[in-house]
This record gives structure tokens, C-alpha cells and sequence, in this order.
């Protein structure tokens, strides 16, 4: 069973499929923030400059995870999932969505902090990191960066007068001897002139 509620709590079940069980971490209210921009334009005029987006948060989940031997795959960065939505905002520079995206942790990781990049075109642009937090049992942190990327496309759903939307970030930590973890969430995003922000 998968449930997705948008907002601060998110994927509060473990989804099974007929290869593993995926155990999910769920997204700490208050504890998601996330800027990006700019959206829209032509992404071979904004090939060089390209857009740019950060986003945090701190998730719960108690079960083995060694970040050190990990791989991460990211499914979604902002996507526009709802009726009617866009999909995934972020493009590469040709215009194309360079997600499923696999990343590597970089040397120096350890079984509770790591940074992992992507190989390829994107591996300068694109950065995750992840730390297990030693002052609170049971808690991760996570920060997404990218930059020079390609462009964002507008949001679909993001009108006035709330000139909000909903847009899911979703990665899967796989370090090959535990079962995956989930980090997934559907936030909503501020729509401010070229800029989306969160909360």
C-alpha cells in the first residue's frame, strides 16, 4: 500500500514489491525549505547560466542505513505530479528530463555522513548530501544542490490568486545490505515572479 499526503508528513507506509521491501522515511513537519529559479525561458538561452535550486530537510527513520556504501537514485526533484501538473520541472540543458538520475558517494563518506554526485555532464551541477544526526536518535538531514542544470519548467498549476502548487522531491538510498529507503515528500511551493519557494 502507498500513500502520499502533500505537506509536512509524508509516505508514512512501507511499500513491498516482488523484489524487496523499501522502508520510508517520513519528512518532519516544519522541516522542509527549498528555493529555485528561474522557471520558464528557452533552455538553450539559459544554457550557461542555468537554473538553480536548494532544498533541505530533515526526515525520520529509525532503521540500518550505511551511507557510506550506499548508491542514490533520485526520481523526482520538483515535480508537478496532481491532474492537470507539468511533471518534472527540471531539464537539462537540451531540454530533456535527465531524471531517473543514479548517484555515488564521494570519497572520504562515512556510515553516517556522505555526499554523493552523479557521473557524466551533471556530475560538477548536482549534489546531495546526507547526514544521520548524532544529536537526535532516529533523524537524517538532507540537502539537495543543483545548479547550472539547464532551465525550470513553469509550473501548470501554480495560478492566481493562491499562485501556489504542489511538487514532489523523491530519492531511494540503497546500501545493498539493508532494505532501500524512501525519502519522498509533496510540498507546497510558493510561486513568487520567476522564483519558487517552499514554505
Amino acid at each position: 500500500m502507498r500513500r502520499v499526503a502533500q505537506g509536512s508528513v509524508v509516505l508514512v507506509t512501507i511499500a513491498a514489491t516482488s523484489l524487496c521491501v523499501l522502508a520510508t522515511a517520513s519528512m518532519r513537519p516544519g522541516r522542509f525549505s527549498g528555493v529555485a529559479g528561474p522557471v520558464g525561458g528557452d533552455a538553450k538561452a539559459n544554457a550557461e547560466g542555468g537554473a538553480e535550486l536548494r532544498i533541505s530537510g530533515e526526515v525520520s527513520y529509525s532503521g540500518p542505513l550505511d551511507l557510506a556504501s550506499a548508491t542514490v537514485t533520485v526520481n523526482t526533484v520538483l515535480a508537478e505530479l496532481a491532474p492537470g501538473g507539468g511533471g518534472e520541472l527540471l531539464r537539462d540543458a537540451t531540454g530533456s528530463n535527465p531524471l531517473p538520475l543514479k548517484l555515488q558517494a564521494e570519497p572520504g563518506a562515512s556510515s553516517k555522513s556522505a555526499t554523493y554526485v552523479p557521473g557524466g555532464a551533471l556530475r560538477d551541477s548536482f549534489r546531495l548530501q546526507i547526514r544521520k544526526r548524532a544529536s537526535e536518535r532516529g533523524s537524517y538531514e538532507f540537502r539537495l544542490r543543483a545548479t547550472q542544470t539547464g532551465v525550470l519548467s513553469a509550473p501548470r498549476l501554480c495560478q492566481a490568486p493562491a499562485a501556489r502548487t504542489g511538487l514532489s522531491t523523491s530519492f531511494i538510498a540503497n546500501d545493498g545490505a539493508h532494505p532501500p529507503v524512501v525519502f519522498t515528500t509533496v510540498e507546497t511551493w510558493r510561486c513568487t515572479g520567476t522564483q519558487l519557494r517552499s514554505p
